[in-house]
């Protein structure tokens, strides 16, 4: 099953909202190392440029 991500555009904005469950498919070769490093790495950059709403978020990528 397949359903669109329905975002309100207003919230989007604000920044508002943590949390988001994403279902996906890991290319062929990809490690599960190499996904969470690579999550991880946006998840700093995400603190970085917003620090008072990512401070202490943590990706956390599961088979």
């Amino acid at each position: 099953m397949w359903l669109p991500l329905s975002i309100d555009a207003g919230a989007l904005g604000r920044r508002e909202g943590a949390g988001l469950k994403v279902i996906a498919r890991m290319s062929k070769g990809v490690t599960l190392e190499a996904v969470r490093t690579q999550i991880g790495t946006v998840a700093k950059r995400l603190e970085q440029q917003y620090p008072e709403l990512n401070r202490d978020i943590v990706p956390v990528v599961r088979l």
